[in-house]
């Protein structure tokens, strides 16, 4: 029998990098550091570097990130944020945290926020939205500078929920002209550790603000700072970014090697007539979080996975207008999310599958149509 195919293999992450994990571990509890210390100055410049030398702030998990950055950002209570309706509802959930509305936009083809849909959500609610929280689903990204005129024009905010596409900024797609990017820095995310975390990025947002936000409101941390403001312990661990800056060794190898299985799975797809795969954005780069194919015969596709002992998932079984917890703000359709969601499987693509792992795994979903 097949030996099984994990959906995310955590046990040879470790095997890869035992000897830095375990380093920098020991360097951090000889240091008796809770918070900071070497492994987090090294992790903020590593992505400082990435992201045109923007400020950064670590949290202990991207929905952290998320909910710091709409804190930090003073939106007015109730107002609503336009954002979409395919993806994890942690972006949804730190909209209401923040204390505002999640109100969704559908999606395009490429299964991103749909730029052309916009207006019609805006033309609902006008006044009442104070900001875009566009997600980059899969690893994507859309036209950030169009998006970015379009809420200038309408004196709105813009964050990046980039818990899929750590990296996705280069010299011709500044993400950082948005007021903050938010990624989440997850062990089964492109860049991670095994303890997870998160981070914000931003040129827009004042540092002192943000990290007074993550340590329960002290411009100054420790037992003689001041209570400045609000302010949730959002702050990530040493640990945590022990375990996490001990990959940075292994990004480029790992980066490429995952553009190579998310390519080979998307010619082999592309043209089948029962699969439909998220068109090629504005700006994609293949190093997706995940490789997610739609189809009508879902459940026999997914059988079949099961039968040849292939873990997957479901990213996302339904769409987050449609949920209990959001419903009742959005009485508008998003057509385009209700047709996708719900018959979208999402196939193992981490880097430590093999060559023949991706020949098997595409010869299973291709036979089972």
């Amino acid at each position: 029998m097949q030996k099984l195919i994990k959906f995310t293999d955590l046990s040879e992450q470790f095997a890869d990098n035992k000897k830095p994990i375990l380093t920098s571990i020991y360097e951090t509890l000889e240091q008796s550091n809770v918070y900071g210390g070497n492994s987090n100055k090294l992790l903020e410049n590593f992505i400082k570097k990435l992201y045109k030398n923007a400020n950064i702030e670590l949290t202990n998990s991207g929905t952290s990130a998320l909910l710091a950055s709409l804190i930090a950002l003073d939106l007015p209570k109730n107002s609503r944020i336009l954002t979409t309706p395919i993806t994890y509802p942690a972006t949804s959930q730190a909209i209401l945290g923040a204390g505002c509305i999640p109100t969704f936009v559908d999606v395009d083809s490429s299964w991103l926020l749909d730029l052309n849909d916009i207006n019609r959500v805006y033309d609902f609610y006008k006044d009442e939205i104070s900001a875009v929280l566009v997600v980059d689903l899969y690893g994507q990204g859309c036209d950030i500078v169009q998006l970015r005129q379009w809420c200038d024009a309408r004196n709105l905010k813009l964050i990046i929920d980039a818990a899929h596409s750590f990296g996705l900024t280069d010299e011709n797609y500044d993400q950082t002209v948005a007021d903050a990017i938010c990624c989440s820095l997850n062990v089964s995310k492109n860049f991670g550790g095994l303890g997870g975390g998160g981070a914000v990025i931003t040129k827009k947002i004042n540092p002192t603000k943000l990290k007074a936000i993550c340590q329960v409101g002290k411009e100054i941390s420790g037992p003689h700072g001041r209570i400045d403001m609000f302010g949730l312990n959002l702050k990530m661990t040493a640990i945590q970014s022990s375990l996490i800056s001990a990959n940075i060794l292994q990004y480029e190898n790992r980066f490429n090697r995952k553009v190579d299985i998310i390519k080979r799975f998307y010619a082999a797809f592309e043209n089948h007539d029962s699969i439909n795969l998220p068109s090629i954005s504005f700006k994609n780069n293949f190093n997706w979080y995940i490789f997610p194919i739609h189809s009508d015969k879902n459940l026999q596709i997914a059988d079949a996975l099961t039968a040849a002992n292939i873990e997957f998932a479901a990213h996302y079984k339904y769409a987050l207008h449609r949920e209990k917890f959001a419903e009742k703000f959005n009485p508008h359709s998003c057509s385009n999310a209700e047709r996708l969601t719900g018959r979208i499987i999402s196939l193992p693509s981490h880097p430590h599958l093999t060559d023949s792992n991706v020949d098997y795994i595409i010869e299973v979903v291709l036979k089972s149509l």
